[in-house]
């Protein structure tokens, strides 16, 4: 997720008892444990909008002793970035089988996108994006702009139509386009050197931009810093 979601240090726990249970020997039906691991795994993420599917299925849990009892647990860091819980069986205090079930989990939240297709160059208005519900689970939170900080920026990588508007798609502040006269700053073994050249693409605040130096001195490729300038590590 990957940073996208607030990690809270909580375990829960709920305990499980045996569907047939006689004097020497214990059963869980792998029917009701599967139903019982989706619904804890809803409850410790309760404060979210999911999806929660159990990659496979929970056989039948057989026993010989008697007084056996199940518990699950797994807190939301192991949910969310471990995508499991444990199902432990126990008896007298003492746990006798574990058993890591692996989950498969959606987390959803409304995001930016477009309302129609956007060009490289689209100066954004507010009329140009709507909010839909998108799976955030393999998104970073730095990735997604608010809108108030969307609003005038320009788009310099295409966003199709219902795409998520991301940061890495608009120009931000101190980023240059192409065409752009923008200055260099060379660093030749810790000596820094200032010039000048003309922009080749697009680029924002610390990505890769490559640069026609003037008089004709070939091409570098350089990061745009966040004043506007483009450092140069010369080798």
């Amino acid at each position: 997720m990957k940073n996208f979601l607030k990690i809270f240090p909580i375990t829960l726990a709920i305990l499980l008892y045996p569907a047939f249970q006689s004097m020497s020997q214990a059963q869980f039906s792998g029917e009701r444990l599967h139903e019982a691991v989706r619904r804890y795994a809803e409850k410790v993420l309760k404060e979210y909008d999911t999806e929660i599917v159990l990659k496979r299925g929970i056989p039948d849990q057989y026993f010989k002793e008697s007084g056996v009892t199940a518990r699950i647990s797994g807190d939301e860091s192991s949910i969310l970035t471990l995508q499991k819980v444990r199902l432990e069986f126990v008896l007298n205090e003492r746990v006798i089988k574990n058993i890591d079930i692996p989950l498969q989990v959606k987390v959803f939240k409304k995001l930016a996108c477009a309302v129609r297709e956007l060009p490289r160059g689209t100066v954004l208005k507010e009329t140009d994006i709507i909010f839909l519900k998108k799976d955030v689970s393999l998104i970073n939170e730095q990735d997604i702009p608010q809108q108030e900080l969307l609003i005038g920026q320009t788009i310099i990588r295409p966003v199709a139509k219902s795409g998520i508007i991301a940061s890495n798609c608009v120009m931000t502040s101190g980023g240059i386009k192409r065409n752009n006269v923008v200055t260099l700053v060379v660093n030749i073994g810790g000596v820094f050197i200032t010039t000048t050249g003309k922009a080749l693409n697009d680029a924002g605040v610390g990505e890769s931009v490559r640069i026609s130096r003037d008089n004709g001195m070939g091409t570098v490729i350089g990061k745009v810093a966040h004043d506007g300038t483009v450092l140069v590590s010369a080798r």
